[in-house]
């Protein structure tokens, strides 16, 4: 019980926690804390994500070898791979290694959907993340639907010593008092980009970026409120500014219509990879797996353990609907009826 405040940090166990309380107290059970010295790579880039990890004390620090952005370490408080409770078989975008000496909790992802599965609460849970989850995770905050880690305001203006922030005074609300423990400027300048996401995604599928200035002008934020637009007064924006005016194009893009199509195609696109997940544990094997001679069982099964974290290690996510040791069969564990061998 004493991780159940910790894994409550996190957004999405919220919610999963709103519809079974009891999901949360055997969570915390199912969950592990583990030390790494300094300097010590906790995950690497490319490998399949097999869990979530929330820093309890130290410093971890995370890059990407396809950005040369700088990425701010993750302290205190702050969940790293959150998004691999969203999906099995997901790939680490980036490698992580400990700064300083350092502990986290370690809730591992089958753990966390066997449970899910074990309270009926599975397809449930995949439906909402197929619905929800392209607004937006943050690890570094906790909050869910609206922003991801590398927007969250609290890896702005980052200091050399993030430890003397107060991070357990807007945790209890999941950043409902944000805006207390982060400078005016810096929430204000957050506010208004985080509401204007969906907007943004929109404008950039559409091709009408040029349009996001006079929108914002206009109060107008989000994909709701751009459905509610009279475009007569963007039209007016535009003229004023001396701009081009709306194309056919440009106006067909900011129909009803055409925003409630690109929500659909989302939710679809999102619900079309959540089946990929939700499929239930294949009903055949990779491999079969097979000794003579009964005292060779211990070798049989410890080959089929380094065969299984080969397997996904090489395939990953196209393994996802098999579940544990599923891939590989092995017949003195897995063979209890040879009526189903004969068939």
């Amino acid at each position: 019980e004493m991780w159940v405040p910790k894994l409550m940090t996190l957004g999405l166990i919220v919610h999963v926690a709103s519809w079974d309380d009891r999901v949360i107290s055997e969570l915390a059970q199912l969950v592990s804390e583990d030390m790494y010295a300094p300097q010590s790579v906790m995950f690497k880039q490319g490998e399949v994500a097999t869990a979530a990890f929330l820093v309890l004390q130290g410093v971890v620090a995370v890059m990407n070898t396809t950005s040369d952005a700088p990425i701010p370490p993750f302290t205190a408080g702050m969940w790293l791979s959150e998004k691999s409770l969203v999906g099995l078989g997901l790939r680490r975008s980036s490698t992580g290694f400990t700064r300083t000496a350092t502990s986290v909790v370690t809730v591992e992802a089958e753990k966390f959907y066997s449970l899910l599965e074990r309270f009926g609460l599975r397809d449930r849970y995949l439906s909402f993340c197929s619905e929800h989850f392209w607004r937006g995770l943050c690890g570094r905050c906790g909050v869910l639907g609206d922003h991801f880690s590398d927007e969250c305001p609290l890896s702005w203006d980052f200091k050399d010593e993030p430890s003397k922030r107060s991070w357990r005074s807007w945790r209890k609300s999941l950043g409902a008092v944000l805006s207390s423990v982060i400078p005016k400027a810096t929430w204000s300048k957050w506010q208004s980009e985080s509401q204007a996401r969906e907007l943004k995604i929109y404008a950039q599928e559409q091709d009408i970026q040029r349009l996001l200035p006079f929108l914002f002008d206009l109060s107008v934020t989000t994909l709701t409120e751009l459905e509610d637009l009279d475009l007569s007064r963007l039209r007016d924006k535009l003229h004023l500014a001396r701009q081009p005016p709306l194309s056919t194009d440009e106006e067909a893009s900011l129909s009803r219509e055409e925003i409630r199509g690109f929500r659909q195609t989302v939710v679809d696109s999102c619900k079309s990879w959540s089946e990929r997940v939700r499929a239930s544990p294949a009903e055949g094997h990779v491999l079969f797996l097979s000794h003579y001679k009964l005292e060779a069982g211990t070798e049989a099964a410890l080959l089929r353990t380094e065969l299984v974290a080969l397997m996904r290690e090489d395939f990953g996510q196209s393994l996802g609907r098999f579940r544990g040791d599923s891939l590989v069969f092995l017949d003195s564990e897995d063979l209890s009826n040879l009526e189903d061998l004969q068939e």
